[in-house]
């Protein structure tokens, strides 16, 4: 069993010093075969490390994709810029998980444990089915809902070590999840577009003991930012500067997307994007931010607590 380290991954940004993340969902067998090795390679060439999380089941669900299609139907349509399936992973693995839906991160084992060892973190994704997760997690019972976590909880567990980041499929959750995650000991989620703060995790009511890091840097309908602007077809050097244009001053950026866009169609801007940014800001791990707010937060305290 491979243990991912607690300690940082990369250098922890000085104060002054402001702090961008890349996070990549691996959520379809495209990201994993060919997206992953070729980020992997990119940030060996700029000795940086990003934040992967795997989702360890099947891509889609034949009966969550026509209840899907059924309430969309009914529903106004909604305008974003959104790359098409064809356009982000391709025809040829389209039709493997239409034919065949592979579980993603279990038949590329050996992809996920090549993050690892080049130094980058790698957390969960959901649990055995992305579409389900993503569109039908409101409907599930509490059993329904462990059946889908606990076998890719218990299968990461076994092959990685405790996760000790999660991010939802679709940025959806609740609290029974939530209060799945503060049972298995995670450290932080990653689960909302938003322009907030890294805190303890909310939702319903409830506060958790691990922490939430939204993705602050996203285009509407919050779609990935680079994703948005291949679907608008916008060019590349201008991309570059919107994108940096949203990093701005802030202290820390967290930007997502997924390995099937930008390790591949996408790998040229991103490579752009990735020397912009690393000439002005720290290129951290989402777990790296996690532990300078913690640090922080006890720095903060009263010395009487």
């Amino acid at each position: 069993m491979m243990e991912p380290s607690e300690e940082p991954l990369t250098r922890l940004p000085e104060p002054q010093k402001k702090a961008v993340a890349f996070r990549f969902d691996i959520d379809t067998i495209a990201c994993a075969r060919e997206g992953v090795p070729n980020l992997l390679e990119l940030a060996g060439r700029y000795g940086v490390a990003f934040s992967f999380y795997v989702n360890l089941g099947r891509s889609i669900s034949w009966g969550a994709m026509w209840r899907k299609r059924r309430r969309v139907s009914t529903q106004p349509a909604t305008k974003v810029s959104k790359l098409s399936p064809f356009r982000k992973v391709g025809l040829r693995d389209i039709a493997v998980t239409l034919l065949l839906n592979p579980r993603i991160g279990s038949q590329r084992l050996s992809d996920l444990e090549a993050i690892l060892r080049a130094g980058h973190e790698l957390g969960l994704h959901g649990g055995t089915n992305h579409a389900v997760w993503q569109h039908e997690l409101d409907t599930l019972s509490a059993a329904q809902l462990a059946d889908l976590f606990d076998p890719a909880y218990r299968e990461f567990y076994s092959r990685f070590g405790r996760p000790q980041g999660f991010a939802s499929p679709g940025f959806v959750h609740d609290r029974a999840i939530y209060d799945l995650l503060e049972a298995n000991g995670f450290d932080y989620v990653s689960d909302c577009c938003a322009e907030a703060r890294i805190e303890k995790a909310q939702v319903g009511g409830a506060t958790y003991s691990f922490w939430q890091v939204p993705v602050n840097v996203y285009a509407p309908g919050n779609v990935p930012i680079l994703e948005a602007a291949a679907a608008n077809r916008d060019d590349a050097a201008g991309v570059v500067a919107h994108t940096l244009g949203r990093v701005g001053s802030r202290p820390w950026s967290v930007i997502y997307g997924h390995p099937c866009f930008e390790g591949k169609a996408g790998l040229g801007v991103f490579e752009r994007l990735l020397e912009a940014c690393a000439a002005t800001h720290e290129v951290v791990t989402v777990r790296d931010l996690v532990a300078r707010t913690t640090r922080e937060s006890l720095e903060d305290r009263p010395d009487d607590e």
